[in-house]
């Protein structure tokens, strides 16, 4: 249930800040392709769409994603979302064989890109 809201929340996010953040506006401006991320056994699944400079997202799986961020359980999408250090996280479930990505990683990068413009800034002021 974590994994599944987690997910809803990041589409939110991506939406909202494909609407007012101009950074993001500006990369996505030209992009056309669908990604999903979900759990192996498919219980777990979420397909984002940009499309027309906006980013949408939607429950379920997606015809012909240009990558696919396919977790082993739904607690590993979990904790490896929300790890101090996604990256590393991201690295080390792909090692293990508990993240397995499918499609254009060229693609994953540029998504992996985008985070910054759209993940909720910490407490801490900016530098």
């Amino acid at each position: 249930m974590k994994f599944r809201l987690l997910l809803w929340m990041m589409g939110f996010l991506m939406s909202r800040a494909s609407k007012k953040e101009q950074k993001l506006k500006e990369k996505i401006a030209d992009k056309q392709l669908s990604f999903q991320i979900k759990t192996r056994d498919g219980q777990v699944a979420r397909h984002f769409i940009v499309n027309n400079g906006l980013i949408k997202s939607h429950s379920g799986e997606c015809q012909a994603p240009a990558f696919t961020l396919e977790f082993s359980d739904a607690n590993t999408g979990f904790t490896t979302f929300t790890a101090s250090n996604a990256q590393e996280a991201f690295m080390k479930a792909i090692q293990k064989q508990t993240l397995k990505i499918i499609g254009d990683t060229k693609e994953v990068m540029w998504f992996q890109g985008l985070t910054k413009y759209w993940m909720p800034k910490g407490k801490k002021g900016k530098s």
